[in-house]
């Protein structure tokens, strides 16, 4: 079911694609700092899209990564501990039926 689902969302954005290019077959200047180039609309148009994309892709994994590290800090953490309960003599009852009197 996922793969017919991915399946679908790929030729939908292939249909996209083609539906923009056939409507923007124009070419157009683009200028940045270092020099020019003669592309067609709809390359510029999906080529920006898809640097927003991985931009936004880019700035959403900074979170993730700050969790990831403290989640591995507080696991340390609590390793630690545990060896420090399970090395650490345990304490003789104060009460039950084996409690020093």
């Amino acid at each position: 079911m996922v793969r017919l689902l991915k399946l679908f969302v790929w030729l939908l954005l292939v249909a996209v694609g083609w539906l923009l290019y056939s409507r923007n077959p124009d070419v157009v200047t683009f200028d940045y700092y270092v020099g020019r180039v003669e592309w067609p609309l709809s390359v510029l148009v999906a080529a920006s899209l898809l640097a927003g994309a991985v931009l936004a892709a880019l700035a959403s994994l900074w979170p993730i990564f700050k969790l990831k590290r403290q989640n591995w800090r507080l696991r340390r953490q609590l390793l630690r501990s545990q060896a420090a309960v399970s090395s650490s003599p345990s304490p003789a009852p104060t009460t039950g039926p084996h409690a020093l009197r």
